[in-house]
């Protein structure tokens, strides 16, 4: 049974024009809380000394449109006052003093106030001119492949000291880059396809950017591996040869030809022009004395190799070379220094005549030769010793007293050098203060400071070489020499050959070793040792001189 009411129409009336009046008099929504604005003064600028700079915050936003006003300010530590609007969302300025000046911008739309935003403009002298990054051509690599990255041909007008910054920018795989801020550095990808990286480097004050591509695929093929030959040391004015012809391709079977590309990393007069980039042995010529740096990168037309490094020196003359020694001419010097300890003065003259001297300190290995003769004792083999290791053959010889020495130079015909041999042999013609020059001791120079701990191969430094070519006269082993030791010997020293004082119970030690480094006062070619005849030490070691020339 259905029930039927019967509503009349009036009622219906009112009960809609009541909701309609509720309705209209809900209370309004509250209207969305205000958003502070951004402030936005713009990215970081380099400019030049009296060049006109433009400061620009009107990219600031508000999140409700309003419109908005700007209160710059001057950072405390700017260089120099500088006089601009700062109300207004733009200025200009003329900086008058090089250096960091840094403008904090504020914005408020009349009720919130953003956070501070700040520019940084890197103002540097006219004179200075930005640096040049190169990172070299696209590559092709295989997975698992490591990937060659370097900014050797990166170059600045000034010769500024640059620093770099790798930096990837994408890429199908997470990267590892060795070292982001090494001129050269490398990394090992593990998925193919395209990775973009950018290289930035900088002087100091101003800075260029360049981008690299890599493309990685999948591949049986393997890389080829470059090689650019040994250093090399020549004579100012020689036509130089680079060579590239022991770089291999383990994939030679497929017949492919490889391709070259050198490149030109340092040299004196920060530019060299190769005969041919692409060649397997370009020329040049070294018109200037220094390091010339070369890269070597090479390509089977598929994958690329790691890029490889080889140094040319290039120096005013060329010694005499014959069986590992070197022809040091008569003339003289100056021996001793008048800044040094007091054992090191008066600094006097010094006329030598000709002889020649190992161009390396004896190595274990040619030492174990003697005792194998039946001629030298054993050396000692206690900690840091090399004699008994066969990984440090190529080391020099350490732990043998004088005697021992002395032994093993006369059973090579030869003899331990006087003090003043080994003085003019690190010294030089030119009076330098450390065998390689006046550059202030480095790793790159020389093993000192305990910053490897031991012995390094002999000629690991081929930077720190002296005037006439000898390695590692400064650093790796103190070296004994002929002379007994005396304080006072270079007061009464003879100014012809002089051989030192005529007895006494020290033997003079002379250069610095992998241990010594503080103060650097240790490390010049003048600082003299004394030692006990019979002393045995981990650092020191010894090279041999002769009147005569070695048998060829």
């Amino acid at each position: 049974m259905f029930l039927h009411f019967a509503i009349p129409v009036r009622a219906v009336f009112f009960f809609a024009l009541s909701a309609l009046l509720l309705q209209c008099s809900a209370p309004p929504a509250p209207p969305a809380p205000n958003q502070a604005p951004v402030a936005e003064a713009g990215a970081d600028q380099q400019a030049a000394l009296a060049q006109e700079v433009s400061v620009d915050g009107s990219l600031s936003t508000d999140p409700e449109s309003t419109s908005l006003s700007f209160t710059w300010r001057a950072a405390s530590e700017n260089p120099v006052p500088t006089v601009f609007p700062e109300t207004q969302p733009r200025f200009s300025f003329t900086p008058s003093v090089a250096g960091t000046y840094i403008f904090i911008l504020i914005v408020s739309d009349g009720a919130l106030s953003s956070d501070p935003d700040s520019i940084r403009i890197s103002v540097s002298n006219l004179s200075n001119q930005a640096p040049i990054a190169k990172a070299g051509p696209d590559i092709v690599v295989g997975v698992n492949s490591a990937v060659p990255l370097s900014a050797l041909a990166s170059s600045d007008p000034d010769g500024d000291t640059l620093t770099y910054q790798w930096t990837v920018l994408s890429s199908p795989a997470e990267v590892q880059l060795a070292d982001s801020t090494a001129q050269q550095t490398s990394f090992t990808p593990i998925a193919s396809g395209a990775y973009r990286l950018r290289l930035t480097v900088s002087d100091g004050e101003l800075s260029d950017t360049v981008e690299k591509s890599v493309l990685v695929r999948s591949s049986g093929n393997q890389a080829p591996v470059a090689n650019a030959g040994p250093d090399q040391q020549v004579a100012v004015s020689t036509a130089v040869t680079l060579d590239g012809s022991l770089s291999v391709d383990p994939d030679a079977k497929d017949g492919a030809t490889l391709l070259y590309h050198w490149i030109v990393g340092a040299a004196p007069s920060g530019s060299v022009e190769l005969s041919d980039s692409t060649a397997v042995q370009p020329t040049f010529i070294a018109t200037e004395p220094g390091d010339y740096v070369f890269g070597l990168e090479v390509s089977d037309g598929d994958l690329t190799s790691l890029l490889v490094v080889v140094t040319v020196q290039v120096v005013d003359r060329i010694f005499a070379e014959q069986n590992g020694m070197i022809e040091i001419p008569a003339g003289s010097f100056i021996m001793g220094s008048n800044l040094g300890a007091p054992d090191e003065s008066p600094q006097h003259r010094v006329e030598l005549a000709l002889y020649w001297i190992d161009k390396f300190e004896v190595t274990t290995g040619l030492y174990n030769a003697c005792v194998n003769a039946g001629v030298c004792p054993e050396a000692a083999m206690t900690a840091g010793c090399n004699s008994g290791r066969d990984d440090r053959l190529e080391h020099p010889i350490n732990c043998v007293s004088w005697d021992q020495a002395t032994t093993y130079c006369l059973w090579q015909a030869k003899r331990l050098p006087t003090e003043a041999e080994w003085e003019r042999a690190a010294r030089g013609e030119d009076g330098r203060s450390y065998a390689w020059g006046e550059d202030f001791p480095s790793a790159q120079l020389l093993n000192f400071n305990n910053n490897v701990g031991a012995t390094v191969p002999v000629g690991t430094y081929p930077l720190g070489v002296s005037f006439y070519g000898l390695h590692n006269m400064g650093g790796n082993v103190q070296e004994w020499t002929a002379d007994y030791f005396a304080s006072d010997y270079y007061a009464q020293s003879p100014e012809q050959n002089p051989q030192g004082p005529d007895s006494g119970t020290l033997r003079v030690g002379r250069g610095a070793s992998w241990k010594l480094g503080v103060p650097l006062e240790v490390l010049t070619t003048t600082v003299r040792a004394a030692f006990v005849p019979n002393t045995i030490e981990n650092s020191v070691g010894f090279r041999c001189a002769s009147d005569m020339a070695p048998s060829p």
